[in-house]
């Protein structure tokens, strides 16, 4: 007896060209976990070049969180020094 699966792309919002990972579990059968409390987190680079090229240079690394089942559950962005501070820091002191 063969089973089938489904497979679920995460990808980014802003350039769905980007895959983050495929996610396969089988056809009709329930997430294996809750679905709203169990989370994959993956960076984009993507995001936050675009974050830099809007200005927001003190932001650090920009996290898609999707839920087990393939849907975009939130977005995270850290934010801290930027690269042309920590440049100036290193070179005044």
């Amino acid at each position: 007896m063969s089973v089938s699966t489904t497979s679920i792309d995460l990808r980014c919002d802003a350039n769905p060209k980007r895959l983050f990972a495929k996610v396969k579990r089988e056809t009709g059968a329930p997430p294996p976990v809750d679905a709203d409390t169990n989370l994959i987190e993956v960076t984009c680079k993507d995001c936050l070049k675009a974050a830099h090229r809007d200005g927001e240079l003190d932001v650090v690394v920009v996290y898609h969180r999707f839920n087990v089942v393939g849907e975009t559950f939130t977005e995270k962005v850290r934010r801290g020094q930027s690269a042309d501070t920590k440049r100036e820091t290193t070179q005044e002191g």
